[in-house]
């Protein structure tokens, strides 16, 4: 459970804590929504749990992805852990659909129309000036030092990359639950060791969502958007009547619900973006590399993610199949342990090879995981990885064991050296370990009862609990466009998550 340290920050709709771990900050959410740069201001029942659950399952994601930012871990039903970073200024704005603001400043062009590649601006925050958009050259000339980072043009095209390649995994994972991502808007930050870093929150303030394409189906803030922002200077609270204020929950609701899902649906981008924009090894990077054969094997795989995000190990999660893409394991395997991964966990099934051939490339310690299977219920698997030749060993988990595998990883990472860089680090797994150890043995009642006379179902497990759980303010009044275009929503020859540093 998290300690609550002294307030160092308070926007809108969050307010931010220091924790009680070096370098770590507790974000809470509020109920409150916002629109016309605070002009307008209501409170939305257990927006504060649905923003969160948002946030923590699009950070989730954008993990699995390969995509590094400053969140941890989620704390509670209104919190979550992250790194403490200094934000910069700006909010980085990608859109792939014409509309809002941006079809004001191009009435040329029909509302709905796919950007192919996507549009990436830039704003400047200031509510005085209504966070007025900002060119490269314009931000440059502000000197903006964050974090002892001078924000140059490197930066800002790392920057505009980075959102990109974070707006097309969401992209790709909502695309499967048919509903289109039509603009996002991030922001970033530099944490202590001068890293630039994807921060703050992306919740449903942060996007338009459109379910099955349809501008009329709207999911996200656009509409308490249209209910229309007061004309007065000052803020006006309790806009909403009760029926708008039910709509607008249920909507939250249900995006909060929804991105749960996401995480069956993300593709872990084939690129290595462990290192931050300045190329440094930090305990912001992975340690421990997890791929499997095949996107159908996540859903045990992400057992072992789930185990290392709760104890704070930085992770990264892969598709790299020893079979359809040998290329790509040769050169993940062989880099691994240069780009700074401790430990690898590979899950496989059937004719289970990826675990022992990425063994056979690298000196790191390799946990095989194997995944059932349907023709043998992963007897197959445990045979193929457990039976390794003399001289490359590959340490073999029960089949399905994921969860195992992702303890293991992180006791190898904490049993390692305290003397290096990451000291801090693995100091923290060293601790949390130790936590999960005794909470676990916490949990076990010394003498059994009957769960009837206690008027309870089964006991649960209280070590781990896995939550399955835009830029404009002015209103639009027709929210009837569908999107017919049947272009593919991706630039053509663009390649998911690329990262160009």
């Amino acid at each position: 459970m998290s300690i609550l340290g002294e307030k160092i920050g308070e926007g809108k709709t969050k307010v931010i804590y220091k924790s009680e771990r070096e370098g770590q900050v507790i974000i809470v959410s509020k109920d409150s929504i916002t629109a016309g740069d605070g002009a307008k201001k209501d409170v939305l029942p257990l927006k504060s749990e649905y923003s969160t659950s948002t946030t923590c399952n699009v950070f989730r994601v954008l993990r699995a992805a390969g995509v590094v930012s400053h969140f941890l871990s989620q704390e509670n039903p209104t919190s979550f852990r992250a790194v403490e970073c200094k934000m910069i200024p700006l909010e980085v704005i990608v859109r792939r659909i014409v509309t809002g603001s941006y079809l004001k400043r191009n009435p040329s062009l029909k509302e709905g129309t796919v950007l192919n590649p996507t549009v990436v601006e830039f704003t400047f925050k200031d509510d005085a000036s209504h966070d007025p958009l900002v060119t490269n050259e314009e931000v440059i000339a502000m000197n903006l030092i964050i974090g002892g980072v001078p924000i140059e043009n490197s930066v800002l095209e790392y920057l505009k990359n980075q959102a990109q390649t974070a707006f097309e995994v969401l992209e790709k994972a909502w695309k499967a639950l048919n509903v289109t991502l039509v603009d996002f808007k991030v922001e970033f930050g530099v944490t202590p060791k001068g890293e630039v870093i994807l921060g703050d929150v992306i919740d449903n303030d942060s996007w338009r969502i459109w379910p099955k394409g349809d501008k009329s189906l709207m999911m996200d803030k656009q509409v308490y958007r249209n209910l229309g922002t007061p004309s007065t200077s000052s803020t006006t609270s309790g806009t909403l009547t009760t029926e708008q204020t039910e709509m607008i929950v249920d909507k939250y609701k249900w995006v909060a619900h929804e991105t749960s899902k996401l995480i069956d649906h993300v593709l872990p981008i084939p690129s290595y973006s462990g290192s931050n924009f300045q190329g440094q090894k930090s305990s912001s990077n992975p340690l421990v590399g997890v791929v499997m054969g095949s996107n159908s094997d996540w859903e045990t795989m992400k057992q072992a993610t789930s185990i290392l995000e709760s104890l704070g190990v930085p992770f990264e999660a892969r598709i790299v199949s020893a079979h359809r893409t040998p290329e790509r394991l040769f050169q993940y395997a062989k880099e691994a342990k240069g780009r700074g991964l401790r430990v690898i966990i590979a899950g496989a099934g059937g004719a289970a090879h990826l675990p022992g051939m990425v063994a056979s490339l690298t000196t790191l310690p390799v946990l095989g995981v194997p995944v059932q299977s349907k023709t043998l219920s992963g007897v197959d698997s445990l045979l193929s990885i457990v039976q390794m030749p003399q001289g490359i060993p590959v340490g073999t988990l029960s089949i399905g064991g994921a969860a195992n595998a992702g303890l293991l990883a992180a006791s190898i990472i904490a049993s390692s050296s305290k003397d290096g860089s990451d000291k801090d680090l693995i100091l923290r797994i060293e601790r949390a370990l130790e936590e999960y150890r005794k909470k676990q043995t916490d949990s076990v009642p010394e003498i059994p009862f009957d769960n009837a006379q206690h008027g309870s179902t089964i006991q649960s497990n209280p070590i781990i609990s896995i939550l399955s759980k835009g830029e404009s303010s002015t209103s639009e009044n027709n929210n009837n466009l569908k999107i017919t275009s049947s272009k593919d929503t991706l630039a053509p020859g663009a390649t998911i998550g690329k990262i160009s540093n």
